[in-house]
């Protein structure tokens, strides 16, 4: 949705959630979440889909999961309605 779209010199040529979502909606990020990037949830997932983590980390890893998860869909739902306003 942004990339060849929309253009901010801030974005540095990307146009990862990362990297747009603290530009286009300053104060929200990853910083505070156990798990900051899609990279470290996919490796926790496999490590505990081929039970390398015990159950008790694993039930620590999910909540992790499910609030990075939620981060991630209410970042792209923000970057959406701040993308609508510019454009009007």
């Amino acid at each position: 949705m942004i990339k060849g779209n929309y253009y901010h010199p801030e974005f540095r040529g990307k146009s990862s959630i990362k990297r747009t979502l603290p530009v286009l909606v300053p104060g929200m990020g990853y910083e505070d979440l156990a798990i900051g990037s899609g990279e470290d949830a996919s490796a926790l997932f496999a490590r505990m889909a081929r039970g390398e983590r015990s159950e008790s980390d694993c039930a620590q890893i999910r909540e992790d999961l499910l609030e990075y998860c939620e981060q991630d869909t209410v970042a792209m739902v923000r970057v959406m309605g701040a993308l609508w306003s510019v454009v009007g």
